[in-house]
Order: structure tokens, then sequence, then C-alpha cells
């Protein structure tokens, strides 16, 4: 019997402590996380850390920000840097010294403390031991002595930040990217699954969890999981960034799955047109095609050449470099004949193609790159997710200026049958951003 469905709301958290980041502060509040008008804002006086929106939330900002404000003062004139991570690890450090008793979030029947939060401590000082001293230091040079953590509670708030924080995002069409770290204590109890039943969902500072499917009665923590790594990653990637920052390893079904994981790198079968699995290390075809049995030992090793030869042009030009976008588009055109549909090189070279294209409002282009990724990123993601939802609009949105209106309502009704379910209907993302867009390109 399931406990929750689709769009279900599982919890809600509050931030325990939580930082703008630096190359942000200029663009959000610093209380109500809203976006600032350009040039406009207000700023503390006292640091020139926080930006408000208003003297509205300049005030209701004071009292958490005063003690921050007052021992990282001069962090914040420009002479003296301070990292984002440590700005953070002072500001829990404030709270936790200033008052004990306010280190736990209460939600229902569930609650979680600051006490309980993972640190790894052990596996943190056996592998950056030198590093945790240099930013020890580095705190120490901000600062006074009486305001210092203690050595071993520098390393606990740390390691707590490091496993436990979430990116903060408005969920936003205008603004996807993150803006900021928080940890939030309720939410924290979530582990992770490559094969999520669950999603993160921001409405201002509050984080919500909300189940993508249906999740069957038990514990939290037992039967309801988010992912902390990119799905679309092939398993070796993910484990890997796991094992780094976590220190576990997913074995969920989605690891488990060798096919899949198999088919993210793949060649085009020059018959069948399906994907045959190649080892991106010896640079070799896993065996003969799975759908059609073929196998031509010249075709097919002129066919792995070609691969690698784009593989390495590409994963070693470096993103954002003077003529990335043009070599990007050019690649999407190669690969073509070369990749399979479900590669994810290919299938990730075409979403950032689908994105130069509608910056520059090339929509003919748009529409077809985006197109041909859309079938991998509901493989890869699910086909009720927020990821495939935006790429839904972006596609909606490029056939409506080109023209093909009934391809973009097409979009744009998928996408709201998404956002309708998550986030939902009353989310302000729902209402001020998707359904102004939706009322332009669908007539009903």
């Amino acid at each position: 019997m399931a406990q929750y469905k689709a769009g279900d709301v599982l919890l809600r958290s509050q931030p325990f402590g939580f930082v703008i980041l630096a190359s942000q502060r200029h663009v959000i509040c610093s209380y109500c996380w809203s976006r600032l008008v350009p040039g406009g804002g207000t700023a503390c006086e006292g640091c020139g850390l926080a930006r408000y929106c208003g003297e509205e939330c300049k005030v209701a900002g004071e009292e958490e920000h005063e003690e921050e404000c007052a021992a990282l003062g001069r962090a914040g004139t420009g002479k003296i840097m301070l990292s984002d991570q440590l700005r953070l690890v002072a500001k829990i450090w404030l709270k936790i010294r200033k008052d004990d008793n306010n280190t736990v979030e209460q939600g229902g029947s569930i609650s979680k403390s600051w006490a309980e939060l993972m640190d790894h401590r052990e596996e943190l000082m056996n592998d950056s031991e030198e590093l945790l001293l240099a930013q020890y230091n580095a705190l120490g040079s901000v600062m006074k002595k009486v305001d210092m953590p203690p050595m071993d509670k520098f390393i606990e708030i740390y390691g707590k930040i490091l496993t436990n924080s979430f990116s903060l995002r408005s969920d936003r069409y205008s603004s996807p990217e993150p803006f900021g770290t928080g940890v939030y204590l309720l939410a924290s109890m979530f582990d992770h699954s490559c094969a999520p039943n669950c999603t993160v969902v921001f409405q201002g500072r509050e984080l919500v969890v909300m189940a993508t499917e249906e999740i069957p009665a038990g514990d939290i923590p037992s039967v309801a999981f988010i992912s902390y790594v990119n799905t679309m990653d092939d398993t070796k990637t993910r484990q890997l960034q796991q094992k780094a920052i976590w220190y576990f390893s997913c074995c969920c079904p989605l690891c488990q799955n060798t096919r899949m994981d198999q088919e993210k790198h793949a060649v085009k079968c020059m018959k069948c047109e399906e994907g045959r699995p190649i080892d991106t290390v010896k640079w070799k075809l896993y065996g003969p095609c799975t759908n059609c049995c073929y196998r031509k030992e010249k075709e097919d090793k002129e066919q792995v050449a070609r691969y690698k030869e784009l593989y390495h042009l590409i994963t070693e030009y470096e993103p954002g470099g003077e003529g990335y976008d043009d070599l990007c588009e050019w690649c999407a055109g190669e690969m073509e004949d070369v990749f399979s549909t479900g590669d994810i090189l290919y299938v990730q070279t075409l979403h950032y193609v689908h994105t130069v294209c509608t910056n520059s409002k090339r929509w003919a282009a748009a529409a077809m790159y985006g197109e041909i990724a859309l079938p991998a990123f509901k493989r890869y993601y699910g086909d009720r997710t927020g990821v495939v939802a935006a790429l839904l609009v972006r596609l909606g949105e490029a056939y409506g200026e080109a023209g093909e209106d009934d391809k973009s309502s097409e979009h744009f009704l998928e996408a709201d049958s998404i956002y309708r379910v998550i986030p939902g209907v009353k989310h302000p993302f729902y209402l001020q951003d998707f359904q102004p867009l939706f009322t332009k390109y669908v007539n009903i």
C-alpha cells in the first residue's frame, strides 16, 4: 500500500545555516532569497557580506546576521577574502555556540538535530589533514581568537557541511542555477539513490521534499530517497563522486544495471542504428549488435576510431573557451552518424548546442537539437521529472517561435502535466513563470 503518491509533500524544512555565494551576493537578497533589481538592494553597512532587497528584509535579517557581521566584518571589506564554505562554517559555529538548545528541527512526528548529522571526521583527517589546517588558519586570519571554534569543533562543522549541505535554488525559470549553500536538519535524513523516488523543491527559504512516484508505507529514511548526483552520468563517475564527497558507494538498481550503464557510451549500429556499447578505456566494442547481430571488423574499427577522435576532441577542449560553442555544434553534426542517441556525451553535447541556439534565437536549430536529446533525458532522468519538463518548455518555446504551433502546444501540454504535480499549481514558479509562457504559446 502506498504511503505517498507523486506530488505529495513528505516534509518541509527551514535552513539551519546558509550562505549566499560571493558571486551571487549582488543579485540575491540575503533574507528572502529573491532576485534583486539590477543595481538595487541595500547592503549591510557593517560588513558588506549581506545585501537585501529592501529595508523590510534588512530589518528582518538583522538578528541572524548581527553576530556574523561582528565576527566576520573584515571579510566583507575586500581586503581579506574568506571562502563561502568557511563563511558557512563560521555562521554555524556562532549559532551553535550561542544556543545549543536551538539545534533541533521538528516536523510533525519526526525530528533531526545538528548533533545527529554525520561528519566523516576520521576520513576527512586521513584524506585532507593539511587542507583542514590551512582552512582553519584562513578562518583565524579573519575571526578574532575569542570567536574562533576549537580545531575539533571546526572539523566537525566542516565535515557536516560537506556531507549534509544542499545547493540553494530558487526554482524560478529565470534563475535555475544555484546561488548558495545551506544545511537543512530535517532534509538531511534523506539518503541517496541514483534511482530516487523524491525530489527537492524550494519555495523561498523553505526546502520541500516531494514524492515523484508512489512510495510504500514505512519510515521515511528507509523508503524515500533523493539523488545527490547527476543520474545521467555513468556508474563509475557517480560512484567516484559519492566516494570523494560522502564516503559511500551506491548499490541502487541503477548502479546494478550493467546494460544501461554500458549503453551510456555506445556507437550507432551501422545496420539497425541501435546502440552498441563501447569500452572507453580499451577502445573496443563489447561485441556484435545485440539487436541485429551486425558485426564487421573493418567497419567497426573505423567507427571506433572516429568515436574516439570526437570523444577526445570535445572532452579535452576547455568548456567556455574561445570557439567552444562552434566546436560543440560542429561535433554534434559529426556525432550523428557515429554515436548512439543514448550516448551521454552526445546527449550532453546536443543539449549544450540546443541551449546555445536558444540563446541566439536560432529557433529551428534549437528545436532540432533539443528534440534529439529528449528521449535520452526521459530515459536517464525519468519522464516525469523537472529536468525533462524544463527541456519540454524550451522546445515548446523554440517550436512556437519557429511557427510550428502544434508542436509547441504538444510540448507545453506535456510540461504542464509534469509541473502540475511537481512543484504544483500553487508554487510561484508555476504561477509566475510557467503559466505566462504556457498562455503565450498554447491556444486552448
